[in-house]
């Protein structure tokens, strides 16, 4: 005899509140609709998730494309910065652990910061 009692397979059903079943149709240009196109794959969305997100009042960050190359190379400094910290924290024969830990903390916040003025943010964003 079969067991009833199984928990559905797939996704949970969304609320009525999150649920989204409205759609708008929306005609554009040849040069309307290569513009959206290269926008969206730009931001690696699809061309509906970004008309949505901008409807909602997502506002989109751009990275410039001088800056793409200096902010790869930052995240692979970052990335390092994280494995030193896992290092300094997994062993203990630093002398003078409690002040590498701070300046390294430093350091990861002025990075972070950087990344931030190369792609148009503020500090307070």
């Amino acid at each position: 005899m079969a067991d009833r009692s199984r928990k559905k397979r797939g996704r949970k059903p969304k609320s009525s509140e999150t649920k989204r079943t409205k759609c708008v149709s929306v005609r554009f240009t040849e040069s309307e609709f290569c513009q959206l196109s290269k926008i969206a794959r730009e931001m690696g969305k699809t061309k509906g998730e970004l008309l949505h997100e901008l409807a909602v009042g997502f506002e989109p960050t751009f990275i410039p494309a001088i800056n793409k190359k200096q902010w790869i190379e930052l995240a692979s400094l970052a990335a390092n910065f994280n494995q030193f910290m896992a290092r300094i924290n997994r062993t203990n024969t630093i002398d003078n652990k409690e002040e590498l830990t701070q300046c390294v903390r430093e350091m990861a916040g002025t990075i972070r910061e950087i990344r931030k003025s190369l792609i148009g943010m503020r500090s307070n964003e």
